[in-house]
């Protein structure tokens, strides 16, 4: 077979073959994550879970939010050594350990970009790589792309967003039993990238026409063997893919987010404690799924705190350390992607 779209698109991975039979519902369990470290893991199991609801079976319509990060994080120190270690794995045969440990990485590292020269979307390549050669079973794709959704907006570097679209790219060579090898899937997401400017580096100008050669010949050795059918060139769209994560976190998070709502989506704005000293937490309502920012100001209109998150339906918090304030009168300010506004004064007492 010719080489596809996924191995013009990505760098190709160093993983010698292993015969290694991929486990039904892994479990990054203690011993399988980088065994050969002299410190023990503060894990006793690690689940390596999609880290989705399916929106047919949770409490409300919508699905819950796709890339919201844990708090579960090592420290920098702990996350450069598994790195290190992880690297080392890869050059060996053990690809289900290099799977396990390169998502462990991305999993509880995500707020670094770099780990003593390493950079953190490299991690999602050995993933990849490693993936390639545990078994031949077409259903390992699947879930993996599921999570590779799941931690996109984990870490905001630009390089991390490609990195994991480059692997996202890869999973294509089966989406599921109905699309198979799903070309014009992969090009869906190729001609967004073009579209949207992003990832310039992952696209060349030969990938368009190569991949519909290769899909032209495939169409022409399966018609000589006698299965004729027409050639389907129609690319599918981002949503017809589950791929509209790729759009923002909040396209993912909120049903038919691209439409405009006029449905109140912030329901409610409180604090915690207030006045407060140590810390306080902000306490709000979601119709939906949201896309969050907060901002704080002063009381001479300084913006003194800013942060994005993404939270899911119903009630939230935000936790507000009082170490990054000055004593005195602070104005917090809620913002919803709609458009909608909530402010509530906060009084900090040292």
């Amino acid at each position: 077979m010719k080489a596809s779209l996924i191995f013009i698109i990505i760098l190709f991975f160093q993983v010698p073959l292993s015969k290694a039979p991929l486990a039904t519902g892994i479990v990054c369990t203690k011993d399988a994550l980088l065994p050969h470290l002299s410190y023990s893991f503060s894990y006793d199991g690690i689940t390596c879970g999609l880290g989705f609801v399916d929106s047919t079976k949770a409490k409300h319509t919508n699905p819950s939010p796709m890339s919201v990060p844990t708090n579960d994080t090592l420290d920098y120190s702990d996350c450069a050594q598994k790195a290190w270690a992880t690297s080392l794995l890869s050059q060996g045969d053990d690809n289900q350990k290099t799977y396990d440990s390169s998502r462990f990485i991305i999993d509880h590292c995500y707020p670094y970009n770099r780990l003593e020269g390493i950079r953190l979307g490299s991690f999602f390549g050995e993933a990849g790589g490693a993936l390639q050669y545990i078994s031949n079973d077409p259903n390992r794709w699947p879930p993996f792309r599921d999570w590779l959704k799941k931690v996109l907006y984990y870490n905001l570097d630009s390089n991390y967003y490609c990195s994991d679209v480059d692997a996202i790219l890869a999973t294509m060579q089966y989406f599921n039993a109905e699309r198979g090898y799903d070309r014009n899937g992969a090009l869906a997401i190729v001609k967004f990238l073009a579209d949207s400017h992003r990832c310039p580096g992952m696209i060349d100008s030969n990938t368009w026409s190569i991949t519909r050669s290769e899909q032209y010949t495939d169409w022409r050795d399966s018609s000589h063997s006698g299965h004729i059918n027409p050639l389907d060139t129609t690319l599918p769209s981002l949503e017809g893919l589950d791929l509209q994560i790729l759009r923002g976190p909040q396209f993912a998070a909120v049903k038919d987010a691209f439409t405009p709502s006029t449905k109140t989506k912030l329901e409610y704005f409180t604090v915690s404690e207030n006045p407060f000293k140590e810390e306080t937490t902000l306490r709000f309502g979601l119709a939906d799924a949201e896309y969050m920012k907060i901002e704080i100001y002063d009381l001479l209109g300084n913006k003194v705190y800013s942060d994005s998150k993404l939270f899911g339906e119903g009630d939230e918090e935000w936790r507000i350390d009082g170490k990054l304030f000055e004593r005195g009168t602070l104005y917090a300010r809620l913002m919803a992607m709609n458009g909608e506004i909530k402010t509530v004064k906060l009084v900090h007492e040292k």
